[in-house]
């Protein structure tokens, strides 16, 4: 979404890529995130000036109002009492957008209609989220138009990476080892490169200063950024750059005796590009004179 807003990566800057101490990396950081922090969830000042100059130039003409009913958009427009997005073997809803005889509400309109009628008491209508601390909403029997909003998840229970919901909001591992603690602490990464996928955590002071990250004995997930590249089983690996100079230390690499190894383990396919090489510029040159 942001891309197509005209967003670029967020750069590594004070502003647009704060430290878990500021509330965390914004949507847009090119590397993987926990998702539990504040500004997880939010576009940086940096993708907010990129977007704001695309939307200036286009809103004009990609945002207009809809001046009429469309039978078919999965929308309630006026005078239609369902829509089932075009589905002409829909059981509930009619071509034109009517219920059909015997029908009370379409299941493609409403999560508290089952089988086109109104949902008894008690069926989920809308399913927990356990990462962002959300409990199972569930029908009241009476009114199919309506799914209660999901309530919050019992305190304690397990979220996000290691994380446990707190008053219905993820709270990170170091977070919930500094409450046990009496503690301020946050999630950072260890400057050492032999502890950067560990989980690290750094203390928080009132006054805005922190301690150095310190690393606990839980290891990262395979993926996560580290400093200097993702971490693997625990260790940090480094990225390979580009495309290019992958290919470069490939063929920097080969000698001729791991060619010749190469051709004898692969030689049907060998034999193949070599016939090829050699047959389809003839066949052009045939056709051609």
């Amino acid at each position: 979404l942001g891309h197509s807003w005209g967003s670029e990566h967020d750069p590594d800057t004070a502003e647009c890529a704060p430290d878990s101490f500021k509330h965390g990396r914004f949507i847009m950081w090119p590397y993987a995130v926990e998702g539990i922090e504040e500004n997880n969830a939010r576009f940086s000042p940096c993708s907010v000036r990129w977007i704001s100059g695309v939307l200036e130039n286009k809103a004009g003409a990609c945002f207009t109002d809809s001046v009429a009913a469309f039978c078919g958009n999965g929308i309630l427009d006026e005078g239609e009492e369902c829509d089932s997005r075009g589905d002409a073997a829909d059981p509930c809803c009619t071509s034109d957008c009517q219920l059909k005889p015997g029908a009370k509400c379409s299941d493609t309109d409403f999560d508290c209609c089952l089988k086109c009628q109104v949902a008894p008491s008690g069926h989920t209508c809308a399913h927990a989220v356990p990462d962002i601390c959300k409990a199972a909403s569930f029908c009241n029997g009476n009114d199919y138009r309506t799914c209660p909003e999901n309530k919050p998840t019992a305190d304690g229970t397990a979220c996000g990476e290691r994380g446990t919901c707190y008053r219905g909001r993820c709270q990170s591992f170091c977070e919930t080892r500094g409450k046990a603690a009496n503690l301020t602490l946050r999630p950072c990464i260890c400057d050492n490169v032999t502890e950067s996928c560990k989980v690290c955590c750094g203390q928080s002071h009132p006054n805005g200063t922190k301690v150095s990250c310190r690393p606990t004995e839980e290891l990262l997930a395979d993926g996560r950024f580290c400093g200097a590249g993702y971490c693997q089983g625990g260790v940090c690996r480094a990225y390979e750059t580009t495309t290019i100079l992958r290919i470069y230390t490939f063929v920097a690499s080969l000698n001729i005796n791991a060619l010749v190894e190469f051709i004898r383990s692969n030689i049907v396919g060998t034999v193949v590009v070599l016939s090829l090489l050699v047959w389809v510029p003839a066949c052009v040159a045939v056709t051609h004179y």
